[in-house]
């Protein structure tokens, strides 16, 4: 360009040919080094632009890293210094290899948990261990649990873990529900059923004994589902006794539903008339597991009491499959008879000739 306007001069005006080659030249030159420096500061630029882009990558990364192996750590410092505190407790306390076996077990399962699980499940699972450490704590202070409402967990728990003996009471206001013992009654749920495989489990493998007394403290049951629970518990070898409170209801004022286990623990019901309709199912409080040992024989004073009371009949099967009530005490003074009360169960078996009285 600079050459052809050096041409386009008038010919006294015009420089020399080696002017206008050296001038196109450099004016050449100049524009080229600018369009260089252009491009060196663009590219230079997209380096620096990606070099930050990689430092800040690399800066997230070794974060991430960091935090994951300090994490791991910790988690490797708290496994051995559990294992430590899990030493130690089983050498104070005696802990039996299987018990320590199921601690770890339970603590490998929780670490299965991760922090990426949902949040919910994470706090589900905090929530369960931690009843789990209270209720442990608790069995260890000799404090009674409790367990606001209906319960299931524990007393099959219970039942499938005693080794010697279970001693029971059975309220027909319990049992029985506000229709029956068969009609919304304990003993015809899913619930009822499974307590009664777990007796049949515990007296067969295990050879527990298990005694319950069913205490009728109403009237207007009928008889016919009584004979019908009774069948279902001698069935599976439980000895079972019947009192029926409501011929003297001032003897029997205060009874109790409640489970002994071994003599070691009592599993008690707490429970209230339902104020809707008296012909619902009482309402179930709370349950009471009571370890004090004081405590625990006073209900197992009060169970020998009731197996023995006055008007107590030992319930058993005859060789033709009848039910037999027999007195297991005798009053020292022949009582005067009452009138016959038509709404209190007939103690008669309706499948069969009359029950023997022995």
């Amino acid at each position: 360009m600079a050459f052809g306007i050096s041409e386009l001069l008038p010919d006294d005006q015009q420089p020399e040919m080696i002017w206008n080659i050296g001038a196109s030249l450099f004016v050449a030159g100049v524009v080229f080094i600018a369009q260089y420096l252009v491009e060196v500061e663009r590219r230079l630029e997209a380096l620096i632009r990606s070099f930050d882009d990689h430092q800040a990558r690399m800066l997230r990364q070794f974060s991430r890293h960091a935090t994951e192996t300090e994490r791991r750590m910790r988690e490797g410092f708290s496994k051995i210094h559990l294992a430590e505190e899990l030493f130690g407790l089983r050498e104070a306390s005696q802990l039996q290899p299987e018990e320590i076996t199921q601690i770890a077990k339970l603590v490998r399962n929780r670490t299965k948990i991760t922090s990426d699980a949902p949040r919910l499940i994470q706090d589900f699972a905090q929530a369960e261990i931690t009843r789990m450490a209270e209720y442990l704590k608790q069995m260890g202070d000799r404090s009674d649990l409790t367990y606001e409402g209906e319960d299931r967990d524990w007393l099959l728990g219970l039942t499938r873990v005693a080794r010697h003996e279970i001693q029971a009471t059975s309220l027909s206001t319990v049992d029985a529900g506000g229709r029956g013992f068969i009609d919304g009654g304990l003993w015809s749920t899913d619930f009822g059923q499974r307590y009664l495989d777990a007796q049949r489990h515990a007296i067969r493998t295990r050879g527990v004994r298990v005694q319950r007394i069913f205490i009728l403290d109403r009237k207007g049951l009928d008889p016919r589902e009584l004979h019908h629970v009774l069948r279902m518990h001698l069935g599976i070898g439980v000895e079972v006794r019947i009192l029926d409170a409501t011929i003297a209801p001032a003897a029997h004022a205060r009874l109790h539903d409640f489970v002994l286990f071994d003599r070691m623990l009592s599993y008690q019901t707490t429970t209230t008339a339902s104020n809707m309709d008296s012909r619902l199912n009482p309402i179930v409080v709370n349950i009471t597991l009571v370890t004090d040992p004081e405590r625990v024989e006073r209900r197992s004073n009060e169970f020998a009491d009731l197996w023995s009371a006055e008007g107590v009949q030992a319930v058993s099967v005859d060789e033709r499959n009848n039910l037999v009530f027999r007195p297991v005490a005798t009053a020292t003074t022949a009582p005067v008879p009452d009138a016959p009360d038509p709404s209190a169960p007939d103690m008669t078996d309706p499948t069969g000739p009359e029950a023997v009285a022995g």
